[in-house]
């Protein structure tokens, strides 16, 4: 992150596990990369409250994030204004949220997703609904045979 910009990008699956959504988009100007992963994690609660979802599970691989989502431990960081919006998301606009710690081996597609994006245009972030272009379908299928066999 020594060049301050970063990249964020999400899948949104259903409860069989098949991706529905998916986004990504560059972020200029990021403090840190804990700033990084909190901007990531607005994007997908403002995509599923714009298609009406309200009972969600919100996954990461960042403990640090997962831990700050649950608590207001981390809201005098510099990433603690987001923090607080993404919390004031999630009550105004969700029924049921679980906010869970997943592996990096089971959310590559995101990172994937990420990592694209740092070529975009910042003013152009991109949310996909259902069908899905064949590209982000590819990287969702590796996520999801990686999730399928962790649970065996």
């Amino acid at each position: 992150m020594e060049n301050k910009i970063g990249g964020w990008g999400f899948i949104v699956r259903d409860t069989n596990g098949f991706a529905v959504m998916a986004g990504a988009g560059k972020l200029e100007s990021v403090h840190d990369a804990f700033c990084a992963e909190a901007q990531a994690c607005l994007a997908p609660l403002t995509a599923m409250s714009n298609q009406g979802m309200t009972r969600i599970q919100l996954e990461s691989d960042s403990c640090n994030l997962v831990s700050a989502m649950k608590s207001s431990a981390f809201d005098q960081s510099p990433a603690g204004v987001l923090l607080k919006e993404a919390r004031h998301l999630i009550q105004l606009d969700f029924v049921d949220v679980e906010i869970l710690f997943t592996p990096r081996s089971c959310n590559l597609c995101a990172h994937g997703l990420a990592h694209m994006s740092l070529s975009w245009d910042s003013d152009q972030p991109c949310v996909w609904l259902d069908p899905l272009p064949e590209f982000v379908t590819s990287l969702t299928t590796c996520d999801y045979s990686e999730s399928q066999s962790g649970n065996e």
